[in-house]
């Protein structure tokens, strides 16, 4: 199981292989332009302020899913 902090792990290396093919934009937006998720809804799940979007998941070829935590 991954944490969103994994995934943000795995959207900085994807990103590093965006750098420089796109004039003057930094990896990170290449790589949001490349596959078509919005940046701004990337961004902010960079920063910790939401989960992430089903695009980028579907991007990095995973889901959502949740799992109960045992309350005893």
């Amino acid at each position: 199981m991954l944490t969103e902090d994994d995934v943000r792990q795995l959207v900085r290396l994807r990103s590093k292989q965006h750098i420089g093919k796109r004039k003057g934009s930094s990896g990170f937006t290449a790589f949001c332009k490349a596959h078509g998720v919005n940046k701004g809804h990337a961004s902010e799940f960079m920063n910790g302020k939401r989960a992430p979007c089903s695009d980028l998941l579907g991007v990095l070829g995973l889901r959502l899913s949740y799992a109960f935590k045992d309350a005893r």
